[in-house]
Parts: C-alpha cells; sequence; structure tokens
C-alpha cells in the first residue's frame, strides 16, 4: 500500500497513473483494446491468484478492494455510489 499525505486527491491521482502505466503494459503484451483493458487485467490477476495462492477465494479481495477505494475517493472529496459492477458519479 502507498504511502499517504495531507493532499489525498494527489495520492490518488498518483495511483491512477500507476495504474495506467500497467494497463499500457498488458495493453501492449495482449492487444487488449482500451475499453476492456481494466476488466481483462483484473480478471487476468484473478487467474495469478488462483495460480499462486493456495485454497484462492477472490471474493474478500474483491470486496476489500472495492471498499479500499470507496473510502480512497471519500477521502478525495468525490462520492461513488455503486450498482452491480457499475459506477456511477453520485
Amino acid at each position: 500500500m502507498s504511502k499517504s499525505n495531507n493532499n489525498d486527491a494527489n495520492v490518488n491521482e498518483d495511483r491512477a497513473d500507476w495504474a495506467k502505466a500497467a494497463i499500457d503494459t498488458f495493453r501492449n503484451r495482449t492487444g487488449t483494446d482500451a475499453g476492456d483493458a481494466i476488466g481483462d487485467l483484473i480478471v487476468d490477476l484473478l487467474h495469478l491468484g488462483r495460480r499462486s495462492v493456495k485454497n484462492f477465494n477472490p471474493k474478500p479481495l474483491l470486496d476489500g478492494s472495492l471498499h479500499r477505494f470507496q473510502i480512497e475517493e471519500s477521502r478525495d472529496g468525490g462520492r461513488v455510489a455503486y450498482v452491480g459492477l457499475k459506477a456511477f458519479d453520485a
């Protein structure tokens, strides 16, 4: 987990930049289009987890990650409401 400072908006911008670098590398390696890249990378990370971790259960990982994202976004002043797997500005 990254270190936080007093400016959560900047920290979240850094986090997004790091993720963009990962997505760019993933897209270059796989040829995945921009619209599918984030979801495809998440699914491939779950395949890696299943292969690498004994008794891997993705549900707690996904739930915890979504919860952490919501906390980080709320600190940034954003409000995000979730319906299923789709996110909408509230």
